[in-house]
């Protein structure tokens, strides 16, 4: 990873540590004090201490005198000047460096300060020109992040002329293109920009190239920023510089570069954003491209965030994205209202590209203002329904504030929009936890009779997880005070003839409920009639003699398992193997009708080795279109068709 490094310390450091004579004292007293090397970036020893400080211009490089402790990279440089410097000169790459300190002695004593010793060889050979950063390059890979890292905190010591960097960076950027990590590159390049002793000349001339290059001309701001630290001209300067060179393809690169040089005096940036709104008017600079460029140089006043508003109703992706942007990094400077307005006027879009950073600006409303959150995700399943569904932001939202989370499933579910009837499918079969659908009575308690039997349809027509599906309308069932014949029928036949008849492990949990002593007896009526329903019917079942002819025969069987099994073993010889068995293999439940005696649902056996402990909807098998008409006709009902008269 890059490094946090001040270039101009570290400069002087080694320009004052390579002017050092060698003496045996300080040899020794560098020897003895890397046993003293403490986790923080000190080197608590009063022998080196004292020497350093009867030097003057090492004195005032320490970063806090009077602390009787040394920084470790004085240390280091000095025990590379004094101890390592023939053991170094003729070192030419990265792997002779890791090599060396595979057998140095303080290396191998303190392997935490490995990777700062291999750094400051490094560091220190570029600097004093025994060691070529071109060559080091030459030899590196352009898809080797580690290796990308360590030229890229090498570069502010080289004397790399500008011609050369352009390529260098567009390799890298080729290679990586999509990787977030290129941005960081960009501070390096600013800090060898401000500290090259090349000509500011060159660096002019070779802008149109650079610009002309699709992978380099993104770190023209941070070339900028270092040519204007060293020329210290006007804004106007670098408008004319680059004006020959604006063109519809490049104007966005050469705004954004001309921007980053920016002081912070109000006139030099009035009279910036004066001149990017003129780009605008006239058309050479696209309205996304405005808006990143208010966004990364903060100018938004109310004239742009108007501005914002009115180009978002193009329907533009790409608007939407800088949008985005701009919402990301000024949330705490803009008009709250006006933040409010332009997310929601976000999330409601369905596009494909966007989904990505819709979720993630949810996850940050969703930490900071919950309630705002389903107010989004309300909007956004009332336009598109499941379309483009935001899984993450939903499952963060729910786990957040599984309370809220209740109350809002239970509207969508009682809602007349069969749009956020479809998301209700998608809600359902969120990785979330079980017992966020278990639901206390309080969260029915405001809707009328007509509007849970609506509520329990539309369960039943779109939640096909078994778990939620069990928990919402068990809980559903269990919240009605009032036992009168309308709700009794609807609920006994959405219990019995839907999910007690396709998931028979329900018996299990009526039958658990039952002993529950505070059940109400809207609860217990229905529970009860269910369960002798299906006792009767398996009682009747019991009856059915199992007949040898229909059992599978057991040497078939037999043969069947000892070439699974042959197969399984070769397994883990294959390159992938495992994974790919586990791709490929189809679990396969035994259709029958029996049960064993006791039980109240078809038992998943003979699955061998492996298995899955799941339950498989029986109506799927033993009816499957009287469970798909039940499923239409709760999706198709209406709110006015529920009659409780």
């Amino acid at each position: 990873m890059l490094r946090n490094v001040d270039y101009q310390r570290i400069f002087n450091l080694i320009d004052t540590i390579s002017l050092l004579h060698y003496t045996s004292e300080l040899a020794d007293i560098l020897s003895q004090s890397f046993k003293s090397i403490k986790p923080k970036s000190k080197v608590q020893s009063n022998d080196l201490y004292y020497w350093v400080c009867g030097k003057e211009e090492l004195k005032n490089l320490l970063s806090e005198p009077g602390d009787q402790e040394t920084d470790l990279d004085i240390f280091l440089y000095l025990y590379i000047h004094i101890v390592l410097k023939e053991s170094i000169i003729k070192l030419q790459s990265k792997q002779q460096i890791d090599n060396l300190l595979k057998v140095d002695s303080m290396s191998t004593a303190n392997a935490l300060i490995r990777e700062e010793l291999g750094f400051s060889i490094s560091s220190y050979l570029i600097r004093t020109g025994g060691m070529s950063w071109r060559k080091l390059s030459d030899n590196s890979d352009s898809r080797d992040w580690t290796s990308i890292f360590f030229l890229s905190n090498l570069l502010p010591f080289s004397e790399l002329p500008i011609v050369e960097l352009g390529p260098w960076i567009g390799e890298i950027v080729k290679n990586n293109e999509r990787d977030m990590a290129l941005q960081s590159i960009g501070k390096s390049i600013k800090e060898w920009a401000t500290y090259s002793t090349e000509d500011t000349k060159n660096f002019e001339d070779e802008i149109p190239n650079i610009l002309t290059n699709q992978y380099s001309k993104q770190f023209l701001p941070a070339i900028m920023q270092g040519l204007r630290a060293r020329q210290e001209k006007n804004l106007q300067y670098y408008i004319e510089l680059f004006a020959e060179n604006v063109s519809d393809n490049s104007t966005y690169e050469i705004l954004h570069a001309i921007g980053s040089t920016l002081r912070q005096e109000n006139t030099e940036r009035n009279d910036y954003f004066t001149y990017i709104t003129e780009k605008r008017n006239s058309g050479s600079l696209k309205a996304e491209g405005f808006i990143r460029l208010c966004s990364r140089f903060r100018y938004l006043s109310r004239d742009v965030l108007e501005y914002v508003t009115s180009v978002l109703n193009s329907n533009d992706i790409n608007i939407y994205l800088a949008a985005v942007d701009l919402l990301f990094h000024n949330e705490e400077i803009v008009d709250m209202c006006w933040y409010k307005n332009t997310v929601m006027s976000i999330i409601k879009v369905g596009e494909k590209d966007l989904t990505g950073w819709q979720q993630t600006l949810l996850s940050g409303v969703i930490e900071k203002d919950t309630n705002f959150a389903y107010e989004l995700l309300h909007s956004r399943i009332s336009n598109l329904g499941g379309s483009h569904f935001l899984k993450d932001a939903f499952r963060n939202v729910a786990e957040k504030d599984p309370s809220l989370f209740r109350t809002y499933f239970i509207s969508w579910l009682n809602s007349d929009n069969p749009l956020i009837h479809k998301a209700i499918l998608q809600i359902s079969a969120l990785s979330i936890s079980e017992q966020i659908f278990q639901m206390p009575k309080d969260v029915f308690q405001n809707y009328s009779k007509a509007e849970l039997i609506y509520i329990g349809g539309k369960m039943v027509g779109y939640i096909y997880s078994q778990k939620p599906l069990q928990h919402s309308l068990l809980s559903l069932i269990k919240s009605i005070q009032t036992k009168e014949d309308h709700l009794t029928h609807n609920f006994t036949f959405l219990l019995s003839d839907y999910l007690v008849y396709n998931y028979r492990s329900t018996l299990k949990i009526i039958k658990e409920e039952l002993k529950n002593k505070s059940l109400n007896k809207f609860a217990k009526s229905i529970f009860r009639s269910t369960l002798k329903e299906y006792e009767a019917y398996f009682k009747s079942l019991d009856q059915i003699d199992r007949l040898r002819e229909i059992q599978p025969n057991s040497r078939i069987v037999q043969l069947r398992r000892f070439y699974e099994q042959k197969q399984f073993d070769s397994l883990p010889k294959e390159k992938n193997g495992l994974l790919n068995f586990i791709k490929e293999t189809q679990v396969n439940a035994h259709r029958c009708a029996f049960r064993r005696p006791g039980d109240f649902k078809h038992e998943i056996s003979n699955m061998g080795k492996i298995s899955y402990e799941m339950e498989f909807p029986s109506g799927e098998i033993l009816s499957p279109v009287y469970q798909e008409s039940i499923r239409r006709e709760m999706q198709l009902l209406r709110k006015d068709e529920v009659n409780i008269d």
